[in-house]
């Protein structure tokens, strides 16, 4: 798994030579409600990209940012120090430090897939807990196309298959440094070390027993890697066959 303290630093530099990373920032802040009164999480921050492009669309926006590195966490808060209504704290998608319901607005990008298969359930019921009902999720990440388990020759083809595109397009858009962090993750992600990669089915399916509907994904083209999904938490008394 990547050491994310050590990394902090350079997070940017690669990740902004990537035109599908800011494509796909700015495909999730469109889906964000123009409203005031927005209390915001963002899960696995990092060094607040999500959280400035928030705030430029809903200035009145009250964020805090959530994650487990210390070294994104101090860029993070070097970038929003003059910001009252931005907290950035340290915490992780199994263990959300705050209050049931405190937010209305939870986001993340490119994060939950760091949570193992078997805790997805432990992890969408800790969203659903800090969520107010009615709040929303939008949540981006990758995704593999076919069911299966990390010993399946049809799922390590698939995975393979699409990480080696997301590399060659990052080549071809000069994004060096996310060329080889791609390539180095795909042995990660084969070998199931820190970086998981299910089908978005799958992850909706999950959501869905934890409480949320209203399902929206949203691929992030050319490369078929990326994925938004965007729900709603189940409001009381709605019928749970939804």
């Amino acid at each position: 798994m990547a050491d994310w303290d050590e990394l902090a630093g350079r997070f940017d530099e690669a990740f902004f030579a990537d035109p599908m990373y800011s494509r796909m920032l700015a495909a999730m802040v469109e889906r964000v409600p123009d409203r005031e009164g927005i209390r915001a999480l963002d899960l696995g921050c990092g060094t607040g990209n999500l959280i400035a492009l928030l705030l430029e669309r809903s200035p009145s926006m009250r964020i805090t940012g959530v994650d487990p590195s210390a070294g994104m966490r101090e860029v993070s808060a070097e970038r929003f120090r003059d910001r009252p209504d931005v907290k950035i704290t340290a915490g992780d998608a199994l263990d959300i430090p705050f209050p049931d319901a405190s937010f209305n607005l939870l986001v993340s990008s490119l994060a939950l897939h760091h949570v193992p298969p078997d805790l997805k359930p432990s992890c969408a019921q800790e969203l659903a807990r800090v969520l107010e009902p009615g709040g929303i999720f939008i949540h981006a990440d990758p995704f593999c196309g076919v069911p299966g388990a990390p010993d399946e020759p049809p799922w390590w083809r698939d995975v393979i298959e699409r990480m080696v595109a997301k590399a060659v397009y990052s080549l071809e858009h000069g994004a060096w440094n996310m060329m080889l962090g791609e390539l180095r993750a795909i042995p990660l992600v084969l070998r199931g070390e820190g970086e998981y990669l299910i089908m978005a089915e799958e992850w909706e399916m999950v959501l869905h027993d934890a409480g949320f509907t209203g399902f929206e994904v949203i691929d992030i083209p050319p490369v078929d890697l990326y994925k938004i999904i965007s729900c709603t938490l189940r409001r009381a008394g709605r019928a749970s066959a939804e």
